[in-house]
């Protein structure tokens, strides 16, 4: 009972931030301070206490309920903290709701493990990832307010966690990547897809020709004095199932989001270039990996892990 007070004065804090983020105009114009797109969600599994240590930097995974593999993976290898010399670190996975009580029941058990779930109301579907988006920034805007950094990815992908942070600390030096910035891939001049299928987007759904510039959700940097912008604004940006465009594109453009392009960066993984060992041959900077084989990938990190040992071996300063 002793942390009885605690927790209170925390749910209160809790409250009073929502509050404040849902009622302020942070320096926005809105045709209407109507919110059009709520967030009524619930949590599910809220593991409150992630960032109690203040970290600086916040992983933020976004993950669906079954891939469970994919979190143990990402816990052994480059999103676990304890790889991090320099940075305070937390991880935290995001989801939805899972239809499949034996999933949920593992989700649970998972969470009560490891303690790095956050899980809302909405049913986890592909249409539903904005919501998910959406949960991260309500989540890390309320409990998580000292991370200054934020590297969001996907559950499938291997970061060199060490070259990345290298690169933005280069960018720091010259005054840049210090606020309203988000760091990706930028894509310019996509349109959007007018076909059937799985990708259609109806002109009721998206009426510009051309979306803005947006970042693709594999592997995207913020720092983290944006996210809680975003999320104010999600209130009053009409919904849209693209997430990438919704939180990287639309609420980017609204709050005048600063992009730093990693063109260059993305790597759709050739399995033979990693099995071989010829990945790093050429000095090639790429950042972010997208290996859908497990073994593959954990052979990645390891090169990935090994040459970062290598570098402290050669008296060289922690990466990260």
């Amino acid at each position: 009972m002793k942390h009885c007070g605690f927790w209170q004065t925390l749910r209160k804090t809790v409250i009073s931030l929502y509050i404040l983020l849902t009622s302020i105009n942070q320096n926005s114009a809105h045709p209407s301070s109507k919110v059009v797109n709520p967030h009524p969600f619930k949590y599910i599994l809220n593991n409150e206490a992630l960032c109690e240590k203040r970290p600086d930097t916040l992983i933020w995974i976004h993950t669906a309920p079954s891939h469970i593999r994919h979190r143990m993976f990402l816990r052994d290898t480059w999103a676990n903290p304890s790889h991090f010399r320099k940075r305070k670190v937390t991880l935290v996975f995001f989801l939805g709701l899972s239809l499949d009580d034996a999933i949920q029941d593992m989700i649970e058990y998972e969470s009560e493990t490891y303690h790095d779930i956050v899980q809302e109301s909405f049913v986890d579907s592909y249409r539903n990832l904005t919501y998910k988006a959406m949960a991260g920034c309500r989540w890390m805007s309320t409990f998580c307010q000292t991370a200054k950094l934020v590297l969001k990815a996907d559950d499938d992908m291997v970061v060199d966690v060490y070259l990345l942070f290298r690169h933005i600390e280069s960018l720091q030096a010259k005054g840049r990547v210090l606020s309203n910035t988000i760091l990706c891939d930028v894509w310019y001049g996509r349109y959007p897809e007018r076909v059937s299928g799985k990708w259609n987007v109806s002109m009721a759904e998206f009426s510009e020709k051309v979306y803005p510039p947006y970042c693709p959700g594999l592997g995207i940097v913020m720092t983290g004095d944006i996210v809680g912008k975003l999320f104010y604004e999600s209130l009053f940006e009409p919904y849209f199932w693209v997430d990438d465009v919704y939180f990287t594109g639309l609420l980017a453009r609204t709050i005048n989001a600063t992009f730093e392009q990693l063109s260059s960066t993305v790597h759709f993984g050739s399995s033979r270039m990693v099995r071989e060992q010829t990945i790093f041959k050429n000095q090639y900077q790429w950042i972010f990996y997208h290996i859908h084989e497990r073994p593959i990938a954990r052979m990645m990190w390891n090169m990935i892990y090994q040459r970062e040992i290598f570098r402290l071996n050669q008296g060289l300063s922690p990466s990260a």
